[in-house]
């Protein structure tokens, strides 16, 4: 499977987490803003602390949520999921709903 589009840079996580709107389901923070580019491909940008889970849970968390991510498909957002370590083993339905449900 092919990874959506990432936000990089650290000045990217800064404005969608400093000007985005700010959702919460129970598995995670999650903060949206519309892309700098109108029509662009939508970004997601991932922080999962080592609170969250050892190095191996963190990097499950971080597949799922990708994998969610790009099965909802949201067009036009930049996106910074922080999860809790709830996204381990929340159902993917679930997963895969929150992000459908995305709006700026």
């Amino acid at each position: 499977m092919k990874h959506p589009a990432s936000l990089s840079s650290p000045r990217d996580f800064r404005r969608v987490m400093a000007e985005g709107r700010v959702e919460r389901p129970r598995w995670a923070t999650i903060h949206v803003i519309a892309a700098s580019e109108p029509g662009a491909s939508s970004r997601l940008g991932l922080a999962v602390t080592a609170r969250a889970a050892g190095a191996v849970g963190r990097n499950r968390i971080k597949r799922r949520v990708r994998a969610a991510f790009a099965a909802a498909a949201p067009i036009g957002l930049d996106v910074v999921v922080r999860a809790r370590p709830l996204a381990a083993t929340t159902n993917f339905q679930e997963l895969e709903e929150s992000l459908r449900e995305l709006k700026v």
